[in-house]
């Protein structure tokens, strides 16, 4: 009986071992001086996952480190180990490890800053019951695609949003590294890897609550990127910057130095009024810093070196960057700006009374409307209106509203903007958006009715006139409406609009051969303005809606999915999703139809939206 239960022991180790896909493994990092080298301090420390025989990358402490982990039993973890210093003394070394349980193993010995060396100390390993739930392969070349720009190479997986956007974000990054270059005078030899990935990457180190990973040893820079999180605003291309030109500081100099460009001061001081404040003492040592919530972190070191520089200057932090560490950072701070104790108190005392110039808060919330972190941008428009009621951005406000899908609010402020100037058409057309997004239609159509009485020549206006005429069953005002909108100037996207909604109208009519017709002008300028404009939705919006016209339904999901995957207007993903409804029910396909129909009703669309799906409900 003893050698069963033995056996069957035996057997559910076997099996757990197979079974298994990560392990689990403390890594610190001791600082000591090096005529000290028995008196440490813990520098920075982490318990890591790694991917079970695969590279992982792994930046902590002052390096990066490559590690290949293999369980060899039950007891005996082995891993390779590739160790690559940071400047200034940089150092490579490679190592194979036999580590057992509960055993505490110095893996190597790197050269710090001027008189000072790291221990890396391995320990606590433990087998991991977590499953692998991020299954990204940034070598599978079948399902990852690169772009270039001047400083960086893009990775990113094929038709992924970061894929479609991947320019627009070469744009913004390629403008932070000059800012970051002209401030600090740092500037990396050669050009860095970002890869975009839609979850977290097992084989690397994250800092998930910022979104990101860096790997210094490959010039890697990885970011969260997808429908839930657009990691582009982070400091990671800053810390990268600067670890490469002057090599390892206390995380919360180098978040600090690379958030100089934040409103770091502003939420600093919210964070203080929410009882979110780190002392900062918690944050001058690395290993302290990880463990706090990593956004108030980063502004909050942001904020204090920030206080610190327009004390004295970029260069003079630069100079405190290259000597320090976290064994010397506090005798360090006050050798170089004095008594700490007393300018963190200066400093709180700025934070508390601090409020931020109108110029600033109005660029950053435009910075996080073009981000599409539209809370964001609300929040700052807010603050704008409540600190500078005399700055005009009802407008920029009323937007924010209508892209978050709160039309009631976007309407009450529209109506305040179009009252500033009641002759200028464009705020009557506007309004009767608004009002037509509420379910307000008279109202909507006298708003519509105005902007053209004041620009004969406005081509959107008849359309939403001659739109409301056929949502009436008033078929011969909607013909005449857009017989007016036909010989008015139109841009491409105004026309493939007009072909569109004659369409709809040659449809209900039995004008089949004059359906087909224009459905395919529609197409092809609506395929002309994709071509034109890859990265934006509405193109691909447009492309679906024609050939969902033209019956030419699986092609017209396909474009509406990428739609769908891009926009993040609540009007327009409203759009979305009722002509996602509309191509699977005329494909059969009844469930898919009530899912979309549905989301059109749940979600935040528009009041001709909501009616469409209740309509197209009918027909399931």
């Amino acid at each position: 009986m003893t050698g069963i239960l033995a056996l069957i022991f035996l057997v559910s180790i076997f099996c757990q071992l197979q079974a298994a896909e990560l392990v689990s493994l403390d890594i610190e990092f001791r600082e000591a001086w090096e005529d000290k080298p028995d008196s440490f301090s813990i520098a920075d420390l982490e318990r890591v996952n790694l991917v079970l025989g695969k590279d992982n990358h792994i930046f902590l402490g002052s390096a990066s480190l490559s590690l290949l982990p293999i369980l060899t039993d039950n007891n005996t973890l082995q891993i390779r180990a590739d160790i690559y210093g940071l400047p200034p003394k940089i150092k490579s070394s490679f190592k194979q490890i036999q580590l057992k349980k509960n055993q505490t193993i110095e893996v190597a010995q790197l050269p710090g800053k001027t008189k000072r060396l790291y221990r890396i100390i391995f320990k606590n390993w433990q087998i991991s019951d977590q499953k692998i739930e991020c299954e990204e392969d940034p070598f599978d070349t079948t399902l990852w695609a690169a772009d270039f720009s001047v400083h960086f190479n893009f990775h990113y997986i094929k038709n992924s949003l970061a894929d479609y956007y991947w320019n627009y974000c070469k744009n913004y990054l390629e403008n932070e590294f000059e800012r970051i270059r002209n401030l600090y005078d740092v500037y990396p030899i050669t050009k860095l890897d970002l890869y975009y990935h839609n979850c977290f990457y097992p084989q690397a180190n994250w800092n998930q609550g910022l979104g990101t990973a860096l790997f210094p040893a490959q010039k890697e820079i990885r970011v969260l990127f997808g429908p839930e999180a657009k990691t582009l605003s982070s400091p990671h291309l800053h810390i990268f910057m600067l670890l490469n030109q002057w090599g390892y500081a206390p995380l919360f100099v180098t978040y600090g130095m690379s958030g100089f460009f934040t409103l770091n001061h502003y939420y600093t001081r919210k964070n203080i009024e929410q009882g979110k404040f780190i002392p900062l003492d918690s944050l001058l040592n690395s290993a302290s810093y990880r463990r706090q919530e990593q956004e108030a972190a980063y502004f909050e070191s942001a904020s204090f070196i920030r206080f610190l520089i327009e004390k004295s200057s970029p260069e003079k932090m630069a100079a405190f960057y290259k000597e320090v560490s976290d064994i010397n950072v506090k005798e360090l701070l006050n050798d170089y700006f004095g008594d700490r104790e007393s300018f963190e108190r200066e400093w709180l005392k700025y934070v508390k009374e601090y409020y931020p110039i109108a110029e600033d808060l109005h660029h950053f919330a435009r910075l996080y409307t073009g981000l599409r972190n539209y809370p964001e941008a609300l929040e700052l428009y807010l603050e704008m209106e409540q600190g500078y009621p005399e700055h005009q951005t009802t407008d920029d406000l009323a937007n924010v509203y209508y892209l978050l899908g709160d039309y009631p609010e976007a309407l009450k402020l529209y109506r305040k903007w179009a009252k500033m100037d009641t002759l200028d058409a464009d705020r009557h057309y506007v309004l009767g958006n608004m009002y037509w997004l509420n379910g307000q239609t008279e109202t909507a159509r006298q708003e519509f009715k105005k902007a053209v009485s004041l620009d004969s020549n406005y081509t959107l206006a008849y359309l939403n006139l001659s739109r409301m005429a056929f949502d009436s069953s008033r078929y011969d005002s909607c013909q005449k409406l857009l017989d007016k909108a036909d010989g008015l100037p139109a841009d491409p996207i105004e026309k493939i609009e007009y072909y569109l909604t004659r369409t709809e109208l040659h449809q209900k009519l039995g004008q089949k051969i004059l359906a087909d017709s224009t459905a395919l002008l529609a197409r092809a300028l609506a395929k002309d303005a994709l071509k034109k404009n890859p990265e934006e939705s509405y193109p691909y919006l447009l492309v679906g809606r024609a050939l969902l016209a033209c019956d030419s339904l699986e092609q017209a999901i396909r474009y509406l999915k990428v739609a769908e995957l891009l926009e993040d207007r609540a009007y327009y993903v409203g759009q979305v999703y009722l002509y996602l409804g509309q191509a699977h029910l005329k494909a059969g396909r009844k469930e898919a139809s009530r899912g979309y129909l549905q989301a059109v009703l749940d979600s935040s669309s528009g009041f001709r939206e909501k009616k469409l799906a209740q309509k197209l409900f009918s027909q399931l």
